[in-house]
């Protein structure tokens, strides 16, 4: 995925409001999950299963792994407002504390292909 795909995704997951499967599987793809993952299979489809990085936040804690495998990373939530942070770079908010943490995970990927 190229750096201007990555920023078009970073501008669709801010203006998420809820969880969306499509975002997550932009995200898959972003971090080539199904490389990394080839052995977590959904047992129903036999193939490849998606996280819901968008909806869970473990799952989404799995992709700031992924791209930041030793990250220091922090979350804030407060009446509805849901940030989070990864080796110290600025605050990202999101629509859930999983989004927020997408954005974050992807801003530090991004960072890092820039």
């Amino acid at each position: 995925m190229t750096v201007n795909n990555i920023k078009e995704l970073l501008t669709r997951l801010q203006g998420a409001t809820q969880p969306d499967s499509d975002l997550d599987l932009e995200i898959a793809n972003a971090i080539n999950w199904f490389e990394r993952a080839n052995k977590v299979i959904d047992i129903a489809g036999g193939r490849p299963q998606v996280p819901q990085f968008t909806n869970y936040l473990d799952h989404a804690l799995k992709l700031a792994r992924v791209i930041e495998p030793n990250h220091v990373g922090a979350f804030i939530w407060d009446n509805g407002i849901y940030e989070a942070a990864l080796d110290y770079n600025q605050p990202c908010g999101g629509a859930n504390p999983a989004i927020a943490l997408c954005i974050a995970a992807l801003k530090a990927k991004l960072s890092q292909e820039e």
